[in-house]
């Protein structure tokens, strides 16, 4: 069995996951790296991070969300305006517009944004209070919004890419597990240091339970990750893996997880991420093609377009 294969003195006790397989999902990660865990038995809003959600939301759907939040509001407001009456607002007819809807809409967008383009000014007592309050949230509103966009801008995250499959590729007189990453981003990461981990069901007389092992790296450090890096894990001696079959793999729900953590120079802070492969995610005889290269110019280049091709092996 394959269990007999693996190497006691390579065992994790401090994975930071459960040796319980009941207590995990069908992955421990995600391939984003994130944690497959959802939170149960507590209510919505007490589980809920409003600033965790919106500083890690695409920016897409963050801009539109600013988008909605201040025409909603200026809804609401321009229905108040009109409801108090638009002859109240100083300067409204000027406007050449004939709804008087859309007359308080746009009087109520300069008073949330402060402007103050001196044609439009309030009126009346009423009109000059809902403005008043208005322009305080306005002014909390863009200060908020302002906090989450350096929050969002400045959060230190390593941008790399992974390759999609695992290989199991030829490496010197044997075979070795290899796993291709690179920074797609213009920024410099030094100091970079990956670690490779083995994540396995294994079922016994006192029931099943989850294993983890540490697979020692060919290299596990570099001193920068300028292009591309890519991990190999020998299948020699020290691999408690060695002899695996694709078939062993399966069957013990193996998971192979990565973690890597490097020093960004750009954000002067330490940035880290991870990625799990499962055993369909393997590609057994196959190696990766060569991406590096130069321009003819001086340049060295890397293909990141190609990080995940490979070639078939005999």
């Amino acid at each position: 069995m394959v269990f007999n294969r693996l190497k006691r003195n390579q065992e994790l006790n401090d994975s930071g996951f459960s040796n319980n397989p009941t207590n995990e999902g069908v992955r421990l990660l995600n391939t984003d790296g994130s944690s497959n865990v959802k939170k149960e038995g507590i209510g919505f809003l007490s589980k809920f991070s409003l600033f965790h959600t919106l500083i890690n939301m695409n920016w897409g759907v963050f801009f539109t969300l600013l988008f909605l939040g201040f025409f909603l509001t200026n809804v609401v407001f321009a229905a108040i305006y009109t409801g108090l009456g638009v002859e109240g607002i100083n300067g409204i007819e000027e406007l050449g517009i004939e709804s008087d809807y859309l007359k308080a809409f746009f009087f109520s967008t300069q008073t949330i944004t402060t402007v103050g383009y001196g044609q439009l000014s309030p009126g009346t007592s009423s009109i000059s209070a809902i403005a008043a309050i208005e322009s305080f949230m306005g002014l909390l509103g863009f200060a908020i919004a302002t906090g989450l966009l350096y929050g969002k801008f400045s959060r230190p995250k390593a941008k790399l890419m992974f390759s999609d499959n695992a290989l199991i590729s030829p490496y010197k007189e044997g075979k070795g597990l290899m796993i291709r990453l690179a920074n797609k981003k213009a920024s410099q990461i030094i100091e970079v240091k990956a670690d490779m981990f083995l994540a396995y069901i294994e079922e016994s007389e006192q029931g099943i339970t989850r294993k983890f092992y540490s697979l020692p790296l060919e290299i596990g450090k570099i001193n920068m990750l300028a292009t591309s890096w890519t991990l190999v894990h020998p299948f020699d001696d020290d691999s408690p893996i060695q002899d695996i079959t694709p078939e062993e793999l399966e069957k013990i729900q193996a998971e192979i997880i990565i973690q890597v953590q490097g020093f960004d120079v750009t954000y002067n802070q330490q940035v880290n991420t991870r990625r799990s492969y499962k055993p369909d995610e393997f590609v057994w005889n196959a190696k990766f093609v060569r991406i590096l290269g130069h321009n003819g110019k001086g340049n060295a280049t890397v293909e990141l377009g190609r990080l995940s091709e490979y070639n078939l092996t005999s």
